[in-house]
């Protein structure tokens, strides 16, 4: 049976959905506002607490390239350094780009110029709309079809705008850079948008762009979907949402465009209650959660279950070659992780095979007599991480693998312990100086030197054979010098096995839905 969104009911009201975006190629309205020549930031002012300063401070502190215009009706003179104009028509060039922060009751007056001075795209971060109460909705609609007449498309109301790192663009009030990558994100919550940057340069995710949507007067989900489809800098798209006004042409675009690149959906408003919230948050309503997922899954969308997981998703994805297959190949440290990684491999429909005998028997020659060499692999507490990346190539060279799980990796922090405790004992200072502090420090240096030049070997194995390897730790702390180096060198790091083995299990899913529509 096939599931789609064409009408999508919801409370008694039904949406019947529509195809085509206006105004011309979509890719390339968009295009104005994630690479404007020139931005006009309305609402700016020299109270430097106000939301316009700090949306016109970033812009310019983080890089922005372009020409940039602050503009308030009440203030002449300099706003951060730059000349500010009472009106976009004084402002003396073209103006791709317009960031209104104002008043709602003053937008449309606003946009009436932005219109005359022929602006592209319009940010509105204005809140107060549909997401406010009737009147705000009756406003919103208003603004909605002036623009449309006037031919200014429009991002929000209520909304952040757009990131685009490799741009050096930042429209947004959270007052830090993203790093540049390959995953593209759309997000109708500005919060959340924003809050993301922190776990996003924690873990070493970069963004090709971002886009905050907000109420979505205009410009939709849909439509940056769309964009990301044909934007060649985003191989991964990620999106969080609240509701999807335009089902048909959602589901549509998303078979097509998750035939070339994985789309990672978490979708919020799963309950009665969360659909209220919903409501009230962007003034949008959503529909029937299980439709949904039923109709993304035929789409070949991946819904990963909450937020942490769809980042480490993401991460995978963008940095790790797709498995051709579900055999999966445990290495671990410690019998007991290698246990929970096969429970969690099996639950998931992965395949964990026995490894060949002379597989097994190449393994026993690098590893300890004690050694598993079954698979899961297991090392007995090995305290050369060298030997991981050899078991690896072994395993992807010698044996029918698809992707390998790696858990048991410790940073520095660990053998630190011994030499930094705050409070140590005076007998353990007095030990420390028989046994010989310089020769304890040897040994920590050791072995962290040994982690850190292991890591990249992992990787490039992976790269060489084309299969992925994730790696796992309850233990290591992600400030740690070795557990850092794993992301910044494209391998994922999980705190769970059974976080990295359901995320190996996601990329099996949509390696498997590729294949299929070939």
């Amino acid at each position: 049976m096939t599931i789609t969104l064409d009408t999508y009911q919801v409370k008694e009201r039904v949406y019947l959905q529509t195809g085509k975006t206006n105004n011309g190629n979509i890719y390339e309205t968009i295009n104005f506002a994630m690479c404007p020549r020139a931005i006009a930031v309305i609402g700016a002012s020299p109270d430097p607490v106000k939301i316009g300063t700090w949306i016109l401070r970033n812009i310019y502190l983080l890089g922005y390239e372009g020409k940039l215009f602050p503009v308030n009706p009440r203030y002449e003179g300099n706003i951060c350094g730059l000349q500010s104009y009472t009106s976009i028509l004084e402002v003396p060039e073209e103006v791709d780009l317009a960031v209104i922060v104002i008043p709602n009751d003053k937008v449309l007056d606003v946009l009436g110029e932005c219109a005359k001075k022929g602006v592209k795209v319009a940010i509105l971060v204005s809140a107060g709309f549909a997401e406010f109460d009737k009147e705000g909705r009756e406003l919103q609609n208003r603004i909605k079809n002036f623009a449309r007449e006037k031919g200014v498309r429009l991002i929000g109301p209520n909304c952040l705008g757009v990131v685009n790192p490799g741009y050096e663009l930042n429209t947004t009030t959270m007052p830090m850079m993203p790093a540049a990558g390959s995953v593209g994100f759309i997000s109708q919550s500005g919060g959340f948008a924003g809050q993301t940057f922190l776990t996003a340069r924690r873990i070493h995710l970069g963004f090709s762009k971002i886009v905050n949507t907000g109420n979505e007067a205009d410009l939709d989900t849909t439509d940056f979907l769309e964009y990301f489809g044909e934007d060649s800098q985003t191989r991964v798209i990620m999106m969080f949402v609240e509701s999807i006004k335009r089902g048909h042409r959602f589901q549509e675009l998303a078979k097509k465009i998750s035939k070339q690149k994985p789309i990672l959906c978490l979708k919020v408003g799963r309950t009665e209650r969360g659909v209220n919230a919903a409501l009230s948050h962007t003034g949008n309503i959503s529909g029937s959660h299980e439709i949904f997922k039923a109709a993304m899954q035929q789409a070949g969308v991946l819904l990963p279950r909450n937020i942490e997981e769809m980042f480490e998703w993401a991460f995978a994805f963008a940095n790790q070659p797709l498995p051709q297959g579900n055999r999966i190949g445990v290495v671990t440290n410690s019998g007991g992780p290698g246990v929970a990684l096969v429970d969690a491999c099996l639950e998931h429909g992965l395949v964990v095979p026995e490894l060949p005998v002379d597989v097994q028997k190449q393994l026993g020659e690098i590893l300890a007599p004690n050694a598993i060499t079954k698979n899961p692999v297991d090392l007995t507490f090995a305290s050369d991480f060298g030997v991981y990346s050899r078991c690896v190539e072994i395993m992807f060279e010698q044996a029918d693998i698809d992707g390998i799980l790696i858990y048991g990796v410790f940073g520095a922090d660990v053998w630190r312990h011994l030499l930094e405790q705050k409070n140590p004992s005076p007998k353990f200072k007095e030990r420390l100086e028989r046994v010989g502090r310089e020769d304890v420090e040897h040994w920590s240096k050791t072995i962290v030197k040994t982690f850190t030049e292991a890591i990249p070997k992992v990787f490039q194995v992976s790269k060489k054979y084309n299969k992925p390897i994730i790696t796992a730790s309850t233990s290591a702390p992600w400030e740690d010098e070795a557990i850092k180096s794993l992301p910044e060198n494209g391998i994922p790091f999980f705190r769970t096995p059974e976080a990295a083995a359901e995320t190996m299990a996601a990329m099996v899913q949509y390696s498997h839905y590729r294949t299929k529509q070939k």
